[in-house]
C-alpha cells in the first residue's frame, strides 16, 4: 500500500521536480475565461443530474464536471501568484498550503483527486450516494474559490 503523504511533503517534491513553473504575467483575461468555463461546467453538470436514477453512470460525468470546474478555478487562483502547475496533486497541495484562509481539508482534496483518477484510469464510477457524500463540500469549495478570485480581480480593475 502506498504511503500517504501530507501536502507539505508533496509540495516540496513538486518544487524539487520542477513541476511548479513561474510565469511572467498575470493574465486577467484568461482568468475571467477560466471562471466562465468553470461556470459552464457546473451548469452542464446540474442539467445532467436532473431526474437521474441513483445507479446511473452519468453521476460520474457530473462528478468529473464539478472536479474540472474546481480544478479550473484552482488554476485561475494560482495564476495570480504567477504559477503554472500541471500536476493535480501538486496544484492542490499548493492551494492547500498557500491559501490556508480558505480552510480546505487536505483529505477532501485527496479524496476528490483519487476518485477522479479512479473514474478516468481504473473504471471506478461514482453513483448517487458517493456524489451526495461530497456534493456540499464541492459546492462550498467552488464558491470559496470563485469569491476569492473575483476579489483579486477587483484589485486589478480599480
Amino acid at each position: 500500500m502506498p504511503k500517504l503523504r501530507n501536502a507539505k511533503e508533496i509540495l516540496e517534491e513538486c518544487y524539487t521536480e520542477g513541476i511548479i513553473q513561474d510565469k511572467e504575467l498575470i493574465e486577467t483575461g484568461r482568468i475571467k475565461s477560466m471562471i466562465e468555463f468553470s461556470d459552464a461546467l457546473i451548469e452542464s453538470a446540474k442539467k445532467i443530474t436532473e431526474n437521474l436514477k441513483k445507479q446511473d453512470m452519468k453521476w460520474s460525468v457530473a462528478y468529473i464536471m464539478y472536479y474540472d470546474a474546481f480544478h479550473e478555478l484552482t488554476e485561475a487562483l494560482i495564476a495570480f501568484d504567477k504559477k503554472k502547475i500541471s500536476n493535480h496533486q501538486c496544484l492542490f497541495s499548493y492551494l492547500f498550503l498557500k491559501y490556508p484562509s480558505l480552510d480546505f481539508d487536505w483529505n477532501f482534496l485527496e479524496k476528490i483527486r483519487t476518485q477522479r483518477n479512479g473514474i478516468h484510469y481504473y473504471g471506478s464510477f461514482i453513483h448517487y450516494f458517493e456524489w451526495k457524500s461530497i456534493e456540499v463540500n464541492f459546492k462550498l469549495y467552488i464558491n470559496s474559490l470563485r469569491k476569492l478570485i473575483k476579489k483579486k480581480l477587483d484589485t486589478f480593475e480599480d
